[in-house]
């Protein structure tokens, strides 16, 4: 969304008749500059690996675990995972997407369920970590996952800076994970992360 509100000169005088444009946190402008939003399609059957020798696709007891090409916010409700029909799939041979409901959203649809017996809530995911992902149930075939993260999510990750308004106590940004920190990168190009040790003293870690 925006505003709009009339023209100042370089005096600080309004202007009559002259507007200016100023947009506000979720205006639509935001997202010209933004990243585009990821989508990853991987078959549960890919043999790739991710650059550290990871296999992209690993094979658990009743699920799969899958390393995503771009990271997320774990339990933001950024991701959205689908996969294809297989009744749709086996009668036409073409795609419908479904998507699947998270172990949190699987659990409350099953304890308040009252339909039919039939429905066992097999397919669901987990949210691992910031690109791994866990899926319970796939549908085989197709052996298909679709993962995205709708552009809409990721413009405030994406400005050039961030800005975070005055909280009044101090508190502007926390990390809830043990032991997290941020990631800083010298004018040379390397990484470092900075974070504290439980006395409080700051660590610098090469990365």
């Amino acid at each position: 969304m925006a505003y709009v509100q009339t023209h100042r000169d370089s005096a600080g005088a309004l202007v009559n008749d002259v507007f200016d444009r100023v947009t506000t946190e979720g205006d639509a402008g935001r997202f010209s500059t933004a990243e585009r939003g990821y989508k990853y399609l991987v078959h549960i059957d890919d043999t790739g690996q991710t650059d550290d020798g990871t296999a992209l696709v690993t094979t658990e007891s009743g699920a799969h675990l899958f390393q995503l090409p771009f990271d997320y916010i774990v339990g933001a409700n950024q991701l959205i995972v689908q996969v294809p029909d297989p009744d749709y799939y086996a009668s036409t041979n073409a795609l419908l997407y479904l998507t699947v409901p998270s172990a949190d959203e699987r659990n409350t649809a099953a304890a308040g369920w009252t339909g039919p017996d039939a429905v066992d809530f097999a397919t669901y995911f987990e949210e691992v970590g910031p690109r791994t992902v866990r899926v319970y149930g796939l549908p085989n075939p197709t052996g298909v996952v679709l993962f995205f993260v709708p552009h809409t999510s990721i413009p405030a990750a994406s400005r050039d800076k961030v800005i975070v308004d005055d909280q009044g106590d101090n508190q502007a940004i926390e990390l809830r994970g043990d032991g997290d920190g941020i990631l800083l990168r010298s004018p040379g190009g390397a990484k470092f992360l900075v974070r504290v040790d439980d006395s409080g003293a700051l660590v610098s870690e090469p990365r």
